[in-house]
């Protein structure tokens, strides 16, 4: 992956939605949405001086999972990818993409762009 973080499209702001403001001479402070009422003045912050990190090893392993050497479960490229345990669950990931397992069934199979995305999706799979 290029670069460590991205400018935020207005849409992927939701409350629990972690972010970083430029307050100026490169002062980067991490913020993140706690109520509904912020994402509608969200919009009237310059979103070019927002910054989101995209989603890497620490991010998976601050949600509680463990990495792991394992082998591939045939989701993604077994040399690049990286694995981690969460329970009973099976986490493969690369870049942004990530693959879910549990018991060899596939929960989930597509692009994460961040720590919020992987937590909600956690949440929305009862993980």
């Amino acid at each position: 992956m290029k670069d460590k973080y991205y400018t935020p499209e207005i849409e992927e702001f939701h409350v629990g939605f972690e972010y970083e403001v430029n307050y100026g001479k490169d002062k980067w402070v991490k913020e993140g949405l706690h109520y509904a009422p912020q994402v509608v003045t969200l919009p009237y912050k310059n979103l070019e001086n927002i910054r989101v990190k995209h989603l890497d090893r620490e991010d998976i392993e601050e949600c509680g999972a463990e990495f792991q050497f394992i082998e591939s479960l045939d989701c993604l490229p077994p040399i690049v990818s990286e694995h981690f345990q969460l329970g009973e669950i099976t986490i493969i990931f690369k870049d942004n993409n990530i693959c879910i397992h549990k018991n060899y069934g596939v929960l989930f199979q597509g692009t994460i762009k961040n720590k919020s995305e992987l937590k909600r999706l956690l949440k929305q799979l009862g993980i």
